[in-house]
């Protein structure tokens, strides 16, 4: 059972990480964790001995196994999926006063799961074969929040999930209208960089914002690189 959750996870946290970057998936603050991590799921199989490599780590690292009870049911669309920022910001106000708070990109039509049924029937693939009949019919809409953090929440640390009671602010729409038609170019091209910020925000205590940015740098290089070279 372990091995089914841990396989369902992953395949959430996949479709995820292929998405706009992120729902609400939260592994581990340290680099360690994450390395063993990895290491355990390398070292288990369906024929495993219990427990199992993963089912010793997730015993020790509660945190990862909320993660994967969490995200074992199928998103049903990029649609119907929520995402939610696991670094947090600083947010000034006009009347200069600094608010902690995270990213939430909520769905205009709310948040869906495949059916078990629908699920073993999905290929790797539906979420962007759905994207696109959706966009052909109309704009696909989300709501941009920002989750407040309450005087003790820790904001340095992404892998602590903030309680739902706290103070949510909106920040306006976002709709998706079409698909760019070099997409795949694109998506070699383009560099993200969360430090890169508007007036009204800033940097927080999080220090994962500031390394995301220094990777991204470096993967965009390779990509030119390996561009280059088959051309």
């Amino acid at each position: 059972m372990i091995w089914h959750a841990v396989r369902a996870g992953l395949t959430a946290v996949s479709s995820l990480r292929r998405s706009a970057r992120r729902r609400r998936i939260r592994f581990h603050s340290h680099r360690d964790d994450f390395l063993a991590f990895l290491k355990a799921i390398a070292a288990t199989t369906p024929t495993s001995a219990h427990p199992s490599p993963i089912e010793q780590f997730l015993g020790a690292h509660p945190r990862a196994a909320k993660v994967l009870k969490d995200s074992q049911a199928l998103p049903k669309s990029f649609a119907t999926l929520a995402y939610y920022g696991n670094n947090a910001f600083v947010f000034v106000d006009s009347a200069g006063t600094k608010h902690a708070g995270r990213y939430q990109i909520l769905p205009a039509l709310g948040i869906a799961h495949l059916d078990s049924t629908a699920a073993a029937k999905a290929d790797s693939n539906y979420m962007f074969e759905d994207l696109r009949r959706r966009i052909a019919h109309g704009p696909i809409s989300y709501t941009l929040a920002v989750q407040l953090a309450n005087p003790g929440d820790p904001t340095n640390d992404g892998s602590v999930v903030w309680p739902d009671d706290r103070k949510r602010v909106t920040l306006g729409t976002i709709k998706l209208t079409t698909i760019a038609p070099d997409n795949d170019a694109l998506q070699r091209s383009l560099a993200f960089s969360p430090i890169y910020l508007t007036d009204g925000i800033q940097l927080s205590d999080d220090p994962l914002p500031a390394l995301r940015a220094a990777v991204y740098a470096l993967s965009v290089q390779h990509r030119g690189q390996g561009a280059a070279k088959t051309n």
